[in-house]
């Protein structure tokens, strides 16, 4: 992942960000400019009447947004400070597009490197700290379109964790299996040192287990959401897992909702034995109760044999059958 810098200084670019980042547009206006490809990848991103959030940039900064990817932090700077940020979720080339949203400038020049964005929503970072988290010069003015390395962003991230863990900086094995072996990982508070090894760890699970989709079933309920809205959750405790088990990145973790299945599995409500849900304890809640009946003998899409012994330790640690 990347850390895109947007300049929004000048009254233009101020004009803009209020007309298709502030505001939005919908699919409806801009769809008549989309070849059916890019109509059928943005409609998929979006829900049906949200805001669709678009940024362009003119010909010269080409070079720089070509090496900006899906899944990147976009930071818009104005002032003195950076006002807002959103992820990049879709980019396109679309001359008509631009022209329609934005015109063109005095040269015939239209904003026509285009990228989408999601999350947007406003922060407050003076230039002085954003230059002391990246190892920039005090005195650094954000004036041009600029992409940040990995190990920049990850700086960042760690000194402003404003964005997501669900689009978090690409992380590799070796990075992972150092952050599982951090000694430091057994402390209890949870120094900048600490929350690094904790983020790559989880940036790296998410990576492995969604890779680039944009949506995923919950391994307990079956329905499925927005990556955003599931957690990569440790099947067997995951204070309770060896170095090694750590290491069975391709077993040890699912994905599951955070709409309720997460914390009821997590809590030791509800397990899986032989593929099948099975409920561990009850609430007291009738409708939390009715809620995992409903689950109840329910077939786990991603049970197998590499993960059986995972879930039959969950089994084990909450006293099923006992």
């Amino acid at each position: 992942m990347n850390l895109i810098m947007q300049p929004c200084s000048s009254r233009i670019a101020q004009e803009h960000y209020e007309h298709t980042m502030a505001k939005g547009v919908t699919f409806s206006e801009i769809a008549p400019y989309l070849n059916k490809s890019d109509a059928e990848r943005i409609s998929a991103i979006y829900e049906t009447d949200s805001s669709i959030y678009v940024w362009g940039v003119l010909y010269g900064s080409k070079s720089k947004w070509d090496k900006i990817e899906q899944g990147d932090l976009v930071l818009f700077a104005k002032d003195n400070h950076i006002f807002s940020s959103a992820s990049v979720c879709y980019k396109i080339h679309n001359r008509d597009l631009a022209i329609f949203l934005w015109g063109t400038d005095e040269y015939g020049r239209a904003w026509e490197y285009i990228y989408f964005n999601i999350d947007p929503h406003s922060v407050n970072i003076p230039y002085s700290e954003f230059n002391k988290a990246v190892g920039y010069k005090e005195n650094y003015i954000i004036r041009a379109l600029s992409v940040l390395d990995n190990d920049k962003t990850i700086d960042f991230l760690n000194r402003f964790p404003i964005q997501d863990i669900s689009h978090s900086p690409k992380i590799n094995e070796a990075e992972y299996i150092e952050s599982i072996t951090n000694p430091l990982d057994s402390l209890e508070n949870l120094d900048s040192e600490v929350t690094s090894s904790h983020r790559k760890e989880q940036a790296f699970l998410r990576q492995t287990l969604f890779k680039n989709k944009l949506t995923a079933k919950c391994a307990i309920c079956g329905k499925e959401f927005p990556v955003k809205m599931l957690c990569c959750s440790h099947i067997k405790k995951r204070c309770l897992c060896s170095i090694e088990e750590k290491k069975d990145y391709a077993n040890i973790v699912v994905p599951m909702c955070t709409f309720g299945c997460d914390a009821l599995y997590e809590k030791g409500f509800l397990g899986v034995k032989d593929g099948k849900i099975v409920i561990i304890k009850t609430t007291g809640i009738q409708w939390l109760d009715d809620y995992l009946n409903s689950l109840s003998g329910k077939d786990v899409e991603c049970y197998n044999e590499n993960n059986k012994k995972y879930f039959d330790e969950h089994l084990v640690y909450h006293n099923y059958g006992c």
